[in-house]
């Protein structure tokens, strides 16, 4: 289309030339209107040239194909990360069935003992640590200083019988529950009774040392 509209315009330049040349021939007289038709012819070729170079320009530019966009490449996709094999658990070793079997038995067989705060033997020392002290002991002193002594004595004394006292209780309480049986408590019981007469014989003696009846 602009091809065909760019020689029409070539075409009416042509015939525009045509009639200036024969207006100017009819008109020309001097050399002063033959030099202005020159200048004027010479404008129009002028602008005859810029269009037929402006029509080149306009066909070789539709011409041409278009430059085809280059593809993108595709970014490389992330290679996931392998996870590491997780290491297996260690694994518990569990007692085996004949050993648990024979721990069982055991603590089944084995005879609970019966629970006091102070055992026989623990009592029987304490008895025999008094029964010492007592031996040792005199009223030499003064009157004050025998006193002091004596009271001191039996101040410890006291307390002896009391835990013996407290034994007791605690064997007629697990003779009750069965933790004991018959035996075994009549036994204990006769053993503790033992340790009391001792400790009243110390007393008795404490009491003839010093002269005091309490």
């Amino acid at each position: 289309m602009k091809r065909i509209h760019g020689m029409k315009s070539l075409f009416a330049v042509g015939m525009l030339t045509a009639l200036l040349l024969s207006g100017c021939g009819q008109k020309a007289g001097t050399d002063a209107q033959t030099e202005d038709l020159k200048e004027q012819i010479a404008s129009l070729e002028q602008q005859i040239s810029q269009l037929e170079q402006q029509a080149q320009e306009n066909q070789t530019s539709q011409e041409a194909p278009p430059a085809e966009a280059a593809p993108a490449e595709p970014a490389p996709a992330a290679s996931p990360e392998t996870p590491a094999p997780a290491s297996p658990a260690p694994e518990q070793e569990n007692p085996a069935p004949a050993e648990a079997g024979n721990a069982e038995k055991q603590a089944e067989a084995a005879p609970l003992e019966p629970k006091t705060t102070d055992s026989l033997e623990t009592l029987e020392a304490l008895v025999a640590a008094f029964e010492e002290k007592v031996s040792s002991s005199s009223a030499k002193g003064s009157d004050s200083e025998n006193m002091e002594q004596f009271f001191s004595l039996k101040q410890e004394e006291k307390q002896i019988d009391d835990k013996l006292d407290l034994h007791e209780d605690e064997l007629e309480y697990l003779y009750r529950k069965q933790s004991l049986s018959r035996e075994e408590y009549k036994r204990m019981e006769r053993d503790l009774e033992y340790l009391e007469d001792r400790l009243d014989d110390a007393e008795d003696y404490l009491e003839l040392i010093f002269g005091i009846d309490d």
